[in-house]
């Protein structure tokens, strides 16, 4: 799954390199809030 993560955002980096960006943002900072609500 990591695996094809990566090559799906490398795929969109070479198709648009904004659009990645931001959607990995966003995907980072979701994981990041649901560790601290899971966390306490």
């Amino acid at each position: 799954m990591l695996l094809r993560l990566a090559g799906g955002m490398i795929y969109a980096v070479n198709t648009n390199f904004t659009h990645a960006f931001v959607f990995f943002d966003i995907v980072v900072i979701r994981v990041v809030v649901a560790f601290r609500f899971h966390a306490f």
